[in-house]
């Protein structure tokens, strides 16, 4: 059985890389994670998001 390191769904960076990698659901056999780098990414996404949606409201 090959055992890989975990890392990001979304950037392919491992644990070492990255200032911290949450673990979300996904199978035992394959885990999906997200990195804090990657979740600063989205956050940023939605807030630009929320802010065109108000002003087109």
């Amino acid at each position: 059985m090959l055992i890989t390191k975990p890392s990001c769904s979304f950037c392919s960076k491992n644990e070492q890389e990255v200032e911290l990698l949450v673990v979300g659901k996904g199978s035992a056999r394959n885990p999906v994670y997200i990195c804090s780098e990657c979740i600063d990414r989205c956050n940023k996404l939605l807030e630009e998001d929320r802010k065109i949606r108000k002003v087109t409201v």
